[in-house]
């Protein structure tokens, strides 16, 4: 086997020409992604899972892709077992109208001594399906390993580093462009800690190695992000998503966002919709507690319609609290929607219950500094509070009773007081003219009601959080701006990865497409946000 891997890899010099001293004219051809790789690039399934399906989420059609990941396969056994040539027949089939990239990624089980690879074999094997993509006139990537998830205190085990330098080695022999995935999504999970990333990214407990779907939208992301940085030409056919890059890589760079200083912005709204505290729920399963650092530059996000407003029955809501829609700042009767694991965490390390102060900046009534003890000063927006208000959610059902973008953008707070029993009243200035009429300008929060919200929201990011400084300007939709994803009812009932995905993609396009959906009147109701 290894015999016609090296016959291809003499390929190699001729094609590695040196490299043009111009800059790079874009093609105007879509991108077609083919990735080849072991279970860390594969689809999920019992026995493995990786970033690859992660990754083709974010491609913008006419752009296309296939993952050609397997199971336990290696470098040598790849090739013999033909998975290898279902590769290479995808890049001849769609070489006229695509720009091909294949995208390479091998070495957890070339390193198993059963497999008989060495790391010199390994290095050449590499490099010899590179030459053999470059032969057909496409371009291969490398990509070095991705990192498994075993800790030794705080970091995890180097078994993989071997495979990772001679991955580079291998493009840098051959000119080929590489990733390096294992030092970038090692640092990402030690970032984040044990726990959190085998709650949040293990396909079952106890598989530190392979990815669940939130896992392979989380490491797909990672994964553009580090082609967009080599190839910028792909800006056009990889979707962005700044909210999840921007978390992804302040964690990589050791500065968590804290969420005040984020959003410490005059005149700027901020407003999440129900079905997004859904992706947040599948996205960032952890509420313990703020950490303070240095925020990296904020980004403005996708502004949300102004008539989101959402619920959902999905069976992934009503499986582990009561309620079937998640809320953070509801009544002491309706707690926030948080997962079984997290409960555990909490019941063991305890819930902090001291008393928050609250006061307005005397330069800024659009904002909110809440403080305690143990909680830093954290300014919140008028707008964002207002979202929470406990008196407008439904303690049985937890849904609102007015939509998100029915907040006006200038909403301010009027004053702030404590009464008697330590609840937080708050008076609205340019509150939601209907609640005006009704005489109603007033929202009343517990202190554990402004903790949770900050904890949970705050904390884990606010992948879901959506921001916009004036109103936003309209567009049409046009056929190279409007590509609606696509998700089955399997998937959007279970609430999970691809759930999360489609919802980001309802609140950002206003438009989401539901396949397979049982024809009876309660399948259709139940699909309702």
């Amino acid at each position: 086997m290894k015999a016609s891997l090296s016959a291809a890899a003499a390929l190699v010099p001729v094609l590695a020409a040196a490299a043009p001293s111009c800059p790079k004219v874009c093609s105007t051809k879509p991108a077609a992604f083919f990735l080849a790789g072991d279970s860390t690039t594969a689809v999920q399934s019992e026995g493995g899972g990786g970033w690859g399906n992660g990754f083709l989420s974010f491609l913008v059609p006419p752009a296309t892709g296939a993952n050609y990941g397997r199971n336990g396969r290696t470098t040598v056994d790849f090739v013999s077992g033909g998975h290898w040539d279902l590769v290479t027949t995808a890049v001849r089939e769609h070489a006229a109208d695509f720009d091909v990239y294949v995208t390479i990624q091998f070495g957890h089980n070339d390193q198993k001594p059963a497999k008989n690879i060495t790391l010199d074999m390994y290095q050449e094997n590499l490099g010899a399906l590179a030459g053999e993509i470059k032969a057909l006139g496409a371009t291969p990537i490398l990509v070095t390993p991705l990192s498994r998830r075993n800790f030794k205190g705080a970091v995890t085990d180097d078994s993989l580093k071997n495979e990772r330098v001679r991955t580079i080695a291998a493009a840098e022999e051959t000119r080929t462009q590489f990733i390096d995935l294992y030092q970038n999504s090692k640092a990402l999970v030690e970032a984040v800690g044990e726990q959190r990333s085998h709650d949040e990214w293990n396909l079952k407990e106890g598989d530190n190695t392979h990815l669940n779907d939130w896992g392979s939208v989380v490491f797909g992301r990672l994964v553009a992000d580090l082609i967009l940085e080599k190839e910028a030409c792909l800006k056009s056919w990889i979707g962005k998503n700044e909210t999840l890059s921007d978390w992804i890589w302040s964690e990589i760079q050791g500065s968590t966002v804290l969420f005040g200083s984020l959003l410490r912005r005059k005149h700027t709204m901020y407003a999440r919709s129900r079905a997004l505290r859904a992706v947040q729920g599948a996205a960032a399963r952890h509420a313990d507690g703020l950490i303070t650092r240095t925020p990296p530059t904020p980004r403005c996000v996708k502004c949300l319609a102004p008539a989101t407003s959402f619920h959902t029955s999905s069976r992934f809501w009503q499986g582990e609290a009561t309620g079937s829609v998640p809320t953070t700042a509801t009544s002491a009767s309706s707690p926030p929607l948080v997962p079984a694991s997290l409960k555990r965490r909490r019941a063991a390390t305890g819930q902090p219950a001291a008393a928050v102060v609250c006061r307005v900046p005397a330069a800024d009534p659009t904002l909110l500094t809440i403080e305690g003890p143990d909680l830093p000063p954290t300014e919140v927006p008028a707008g964002w509070l207002r979202d929470r208000c406990p008196q407008s959610t439904s303690p049985s059902s937890g849904n609102k009773n007015f939509a998100t973008g029915d907040i006006p953008v200038d909403i301010a707070i009027e004053s702030v007081r404590q009464d008697s029993e330590g609840n937080w009243e708050i008076t609205w200035r340019n509150n939601i003219p209907r609640f005006v009429a009704d005489g109603i300008n007033t929202s009343v929060f517990t202190s554990g009601q402004l903790r949770r919200a900050l904890h949970t929201e705050f904390a884990s990011r606010d992948l879901a959080v959506l921001q916009h400084h004036t109103v936003p300007t309209a567009s049409k939709w046009s056929r190279r701006t409007l590509y609606p994803r696509e998700v089955s009812y399997a998937d959007w009932m279970a609430g999970e990865g691809h759930f999360a995905a489609a919802v980001t993609e309802l609140a950002e396009s206003g438009l989401v497409f539901i396949t397979g959906v049982p024809k009876d009147h309660e399948s259709v109701k139940t699909i309702a946000l």
